[in-house]
């Protein structure tokens, strides 16, 4: 026994004389055709749950083929929202207007992929592009690493050629320095050295002028050997073998006496 197919035909919700006709002229060639149970409901989208149409399309056992006014998807989606499953089988009949949208989606496809193999051709270029550069880079680095050690170098030996010629200059100062030093502090040693020999000078050129200015003469009182400034009236000095006037530890003279009106009174 051969196997039958059934066939829904969804009417449009218009009443549109074309599509009126179109419906009919399906119909009744599938009724002609053996094997094919045809089944008329109203359009999917408004057959309610619990109408006639849906009860039809329930009790429908099998395979079947759905004509519709609607997209595949949106009669699959409104079949399987009302517990009729099943999945969008290939369909094969196609009119003009489809086999031109699927030839352009095949030109598109051919074209995308065209673009896709360009892309991943761009890449691999700028991936070896890129490849190329990493390896100028890092030739480059190299060089600049080479180029800063040789700096490193030039400016090692300059800053130890700089420290040695400031290590002589601070010799040379610190000797020149020294040699100031030594020439001040024989400077100062000649000032000292003067200053001593004129306080020298001056204390003898004191005691010469004290001498000069002091007019004394010598007298014998008692026995023993004095100087006075005058025997009449004048001061009595004490004085040492050598007949100096004798000093205290001041350095003034000591004076022991005085002579009035020609008497000599001792202190």
């Amino acid at each position: 026994m051969a196997k039958r197919i059934s066939v829904v035909v969804s009417q449009s919700p218009s009443k549109n004389p074309a599509k009126r006709k179109l419906e009919e002229d399906i119909v009744a060639g599938l009724l002609f055709e053996n094997g094919i149970d045809v089944t008329i409901v109203p359009n999917l989208y408004d057959i309610k749950p619990e109408s006639t149409g849906m009860l039809a399309l329930r009790q429908i056992a099998g395979n079947v083929v759905v004509v519709s006014w609607l997209f595949e998807r949106a009669a699959h989606w409104i079949l399987d929202r009302n517990a009729i499953t099943g999945h969008v089988g290939e369909v094969l009949l196609k009119n003009e207007e489809e086999e031109e949208d699927q030839e352009d989606e095949e030109e598109e496809e051919e074209d995308e992929e065209e673009d896709e193999e360009e892309e991943e051709d761009e890449e691999v270029e700028v991936e070896e592009d890129n490849d190329e550069d990493q390896e100028d880079n890092e030739d480059n680095d190299e060089e600049e690493e080479e180029d800063n050690d040789e700096d490193e170098e030039v400016y090692e030996e300059e800053d130890e050629e700089v420290v040695e010629e400031e290590q002589d200059n601070d010799e040379e100062v610190y000797e020149e320095e020294d040699e100031e030093e030594e020439v001040v502090e024989e400077e100062q040693d000649n000032d000292e050295e003067e200053e001593v020999v004129e306080k020298e000078q001056d204390n003898e050129d004191d005691e010469e002028e004290d001498e000069e200015e002091l007019d004394v003469e010598d007298v014998e009182i008692d026995g023993v050997q004095y100087l006075t400034t005058s025997t009449e009236n004048g001061e009595i000095y004490k004085c040492d073998e050598d007949g100096e006037i004798m000093e205290d530890e001041h350095g003034d003279f000591v004076i022991c006496g005085y002579f009035k009106n020609g008497i000599a009174n001792f202190i």
